[in-house]
């Protein structure tokens, strides 16, 4: 039972080490991935001439017949020319396939294998089947172990096998020359292809020798070298931590001088001496750009600086200019609202005299129907009617006078308007202007925030008037919107203005025409009345002319009255828009006052840093320039992209 159970348990074991002995043995056996390309293509290349060098001796051999008795005495058989010249062509085809480069390297490594082993079948038909051609079968096997690759020894076995049965079958004297493998040909190609299998094992058997040796002398190879550069680390590694420390030394002395200058560089500008430079003359590399980093920052916050106070400066003067222009604005309102209340009065004077004129043409038509029906008072009614016509007809001419009086002081009036609307259109590009000088410094106090951070505990200065800036320039942006609001509102009255009076003119124009209409039907009556006082006898034709004449008259005076009066409340809704463009105005010359208090309180603020004039005049002008000119684009580039840093020289004031 002891037995069975240990035999039980060795069974499995055995099993697995066969099994991992086998596996080991699969895993060592070649598939030529184990040589170079440039060392396969050379062993490949002279398996293929060792073809073509077949090809000579076998035509020799195929075509000799009879017995040859100079070296080797052997009896060779005839075969028929045409057939060793088919075979030997063979041999020459498989050459050039194997050398054909489309053909991958596996198959034109079985490609020559199967070459060779063909040219060995070929010797051993030539030659009779003497027993001496079966050696070239082994020689091959040999050339073909070149390759590294179990597949030309397969190739190799089955050859010799089949090659042996099939063409024992055929004509077993061409394959052996000896009456017992001509009688048994399967028994004696068992034999041959059982000395090539053993052949073939001893030669895989060296190559799993072969394979395990280089495996294990690749890593002791590895071993040696990953060793050795652990040697040349060490060494270099000690040489190096020496070199390091005298250099710490060395460096740690440098960087405590350096830091001694720094910090008094960094102390003078947080004091607010912005000309301080930190000194680049040092042996080790992060001091050198620290010191090129402090001063491209210095030379930033002191552009920024130089641009502020310039901002500030521009800010004040457009203040001023935009006060300027606000204050001719407003006495422009003034003009209009004062012409505006004239044309008010004088339409209400016009009214007044068409209301009399109504009233006389009323009584002149009372007159006519007077004289149409009592023809005896028909001259003395004829007279008071003709003074009468008279007295209207200097009241139609007092009346065009009044209404184109009106009429150029409505012109007058919009053309006043309209030039006010031009002057609300400065105002507001010069708002605009003030708006893009505001987001423009908003920026500015963004980049000396910037700076201020980068420059840590020493820019805290810079921090709050960056904060104060920030906040002026918020300030100034919600003060032109309500400019902007305003000037709007201001535009949109001014253009309700002009139209009012527009409309206002061509009422007036109506009128004048209304009038001068009447004043020519007056004539007419006049001359009516005249020609009544030359005859009773046309006193029924005048009488119809003047009754005619005085319907007109009284038609036209109505419509002309009913004109003056919509003329008088167009010009009182002018008056009361032209009253409030002038308080608009106002506030806008406020807001731009409050502008430009904020602009000096910035200036001033601005005073307590202390920059290089020299160096910062240039930029001062141009960056003026440019904002006078509208276009702040340059200024905010050298805010955001500052010159370059200025020369250096070790720590002192630029300014000495």
């Amino acid at each position: 039972m002891a037995g069975t159970t240990a035999g039980s348990r060795g069974g499995p074991s055995a099993v697995g080490r066969w099994r991992r002995q086998f596996d080991e043995l699969v895993r060592y056996v070649p598939d030529g991935t184990t040589i170079p390309e440039e060392r396969w293509a050379a062993r490949h290349k002279g398996v293929i001439v060792s073809l073509l060098a077949h090809v000579p001796f076998l035509l020799v051999l195929g075509l000799y017949e009879g017995t040859e008795s100079a070296v080797t005495g052997a009896t060779l058989p005839s075969i028929p020319t045409p057939l060793v010249l088919g075979q030997v062509g063979i041999v020459v085809a498989i050459a050039l396939l194997a050398n054909w480069s489309r053909f991958g390297r596996r198959a034109r490594t079985a490609i020559g294998s199967f070459g060779l082993m063909t040219t060995s079948t070929l010797m051993v038909q030539f030659s009779g089947g003497y027993i001496e051609a079966h050696f070239h079968f082994f020689v091959v096997m040999a050339v073909v172990a070149l390759y590294e690759d179990w597949l030309p020894f397969l190739i190799g076995l089955g050859y010799v096998a089949t090659g042996h049965v099939v063409f024992s079958l055929i004509n077993p004297a061409n394959v052996y020359n000896h009456p017992a493998a001509i009688e048994y040909p399967f028994a004696w190609a068992g034999i041959h292809a059982a000395f090539i299998l053993a052949l073939s094992a001893a030669l895989m058997t060296n190559w799993y020798s072969i394979e395990r040796s280089r495996e294990e002398s690749e890593a002791r190879l590895e071993q040696v070298e990953e060793r050795t550069e652990q040697i040349q680390e060490v060494e270099e590694a000690k040489a190096e931590a020496e070199r390091q420390r005298e250099a710490v030394e060395e460096m740690a002395e440098t960087l405590e001088r350096k830091a001694t200058e720094y910090g008094t560089v960094m102390a003078r500008c947080a004091d607010g001496d912005l000309t301080q430079r930190m000194g680049t003359e040092s042996d080790n590399e992060s001091m050198r750009e620290i010191a090129t980093t402090f001063n491209a920052m210095m030379d930033d916050i002191e552009g920024t600086v130089v641009d502020i106070q310039t901002f500030a400066d521009v800010v004040a003067d457009e203040s001023e200019r935009a006060a300027t222009s606000a204050t001719e604005v407003r006495e422009a309102s003034e003009q209009v609202s004062e012409s505006t209340q004239e044309i008010v009065v004088g339409a209400e004077r016009q009214n007044e005299d068409l209301l009399a004129v109504a009233d006389e043409t009323g009584s002149l038509s009372a007159s006519v129907e007077e004289v149409a029906a009592a023809a005896n008072q028909v001259a003395t009614a004829a007279e008071a009617a003709a003074a009468r016509g008279e007295d209207a007809q200097q009241h139609a001419r007092e009346a065009i006078e009044d209404m184109n009086a009106v009429e150029r002081r409505t012109v007058q009036t919009v053309e006043e308007v309209e030039s006010l609307d031009e002057e609300m259109k400065r105002i507001g590009d010069i708002v605009e202007l003030i708006d893009g000088i505001a987001e423009q410094t908003n920026l500015l106090a963004l980049n000396a925030s910037i700076e201020a951070a980068r420059a840590g505990e020493a820019g805290e200065g810079f921090a709050v008037v960056a904060d104060e800036i920030k906040g002026l320039a918020t300030e100034a942006g919600r003060a032109t919107d309500d400019i902007e609001g305003i000037i709007d509102g201001i535009v949109a009255s001014t253009e309700e203005a002009v139209d009012d009076m527009q409309a206002t003119g061509e009422s007036v124009t109506e009128g004048v025409d209304t009038v001068e209409s009447a004043l020519e039907a007056l004539d007419d009556v006049v001359e009516g009345f005249e020609e009544t006082n030359q005859g009773v006898q046309e006193i029924d034709d005048a009488t119809a002319d003047q009754a005619s004449s005085t319907e007109e008259v009284v038609g036209m005076v109505e419509e002309v009255a009913s004109v003056s009066e919509q003329t008088t409340a167009e010009a009182s809704n002018v008056s009361a828009a032209a009253e409030e463009q002038t308080a608009s105005v106002n506030e806008v010359a406020e807001s731009v006052q409050s502008l430009s208090d904020r602009a000096d309180r910035l200036h001033s603020l601005l005073e307590r840093f202390e920059v290089d004039g020299a160096a910062g005049a240039t930029d001062v002008t141009a960056a003026g320039r440019s904002i006078s000119t509208g276009s702040g684009d340059s200024a905010v580039e050298n805010v955001v992209n500052p010159p370059g840093p200025a020369s250096t020289d070790g720590g002192t004031d630029r300014r000495n």
